[in-house]
């Protein structure tokens, strides 16, 4: 889906000084799947996704009720929480995503849980392939949809999501307002640690207008520091270019907020986006 980069060079800290291991970082050109196959393992521990926090239990909960879902394809869906979190509130859930390994922690997670949670390895750009149709919603969350490569690839990627829904099935996209981080020039995304682990999420704002979104993982465990990075490169939609593809595919009574509680958009201060649209008439795409 989208130009990858892995640089696998791990550095040793020891009294405060640097060495590196390796004499040159190895740049390797990997898809979308394979960069999140790589970051699988340690994916809910530098998210903070461990369980299903009632926050978010209460947030789709409030959701359903108010768009009627009882069927829920969740695209780019990583490990699964909100599948589950979704099954777990008696929704008929399907998660997709194009990593396996991501697939298998998902998949372990609902059968611990003694869930009926379906998974499937899948590339979201043709998801009506994977799922079928007659859904009530595809809810797609955490900046996933900003792995797409361009505009037509963003309108292709919208349309098989349209072909997923039901009549009146509605659509529901997560992202970054990353006009207001590039005008900021605001790098880091997120910090957190778990343990002896740490994670880094940052970006660098490229040339062309892209985003190259890295993960600096930092491990203390052995007295001293190792890390390494991983990057992949993102497109950085708009509010504006996202509605526009959304109604020239045919989605209409857009809601834009800056967050799942509902609460107002402002592009001049709001970090996050939430477009949420009903399925309309349906163009070919």
């Amino acid at each position: 889906m989208c130009r990858t980069c892995i640089c696998p060079f791990t550095n040793t800290i020891e009294g405060g000084q640097s060495r590196r291991r390796s004499k040159e970082a190895v740049l390797q050109t990997m898809q979308s799947s394979n960069f999140y196959n790589a970051l699988a393992e340690d994916y809910d521990l530098l998210t903070g996704r461990r369980g299903i926090p009632e926050t978010v239990q209460a947030r789709l909960e409030r959701l359903a009720k108010r768009y009627l879902w009882r069927r829920v394809v969740d695209a780019a869906c990583g490990t699964g929480q909100h599948t589950i979190a979704l099954a777990l509130l008696d929704v008929e859930a399907v998660g997709v995503d194009s990593s396996e390994r991501m697939i298998q922690l998902a998949r372990r997670e609902a059968a611990e849980r003694g869930l009926r949670a379906r998974f499937e390895i899948g590339d979201f750009r043709y998801l009506d392939r994977v799922v079928g149709t007659g859904w009530d919603a595809v809810i797609c969350l955490g900046n996933s949809i900003a792995h797409l490569q361009d505009d037509e690839d963003l309108r292709k990627t919208l349309s098989s999501f349209c072909r997923c829904l039901g009549a009146s099935g509605s659509i529901l996209i997560q992202m970054l307002n990353y006009p207001l981080l590039m005008r900021r020039g605001e790098r880091i995304i997120a910090i957190s640690r778990s343990g002896p682990r740490e994670f880094v999420r940052f970006n660098d704002y490229l040339d062309n207008g892209r985003v190259r979104f890295n993960v600096l993982r930092i491990d203390w465990s052995q007295g001293k520091a190792t890390y390494d990075i991983i990057s992949t490169e993102l497109s950085a939609f708009s509010p504006e270019r996202l509605v526009a593809a959304l109604e020239e595919i045919g989605f209409g009574e857009l809601e834009i907020w800056s967050d799942l509680e509902g609460n107002p958009f402002d592009p001049d201060r709001s970090r996050d986006l939430v477009l949420v649209a009903r399925r309309a008439s349906p163009k070919n795409g």
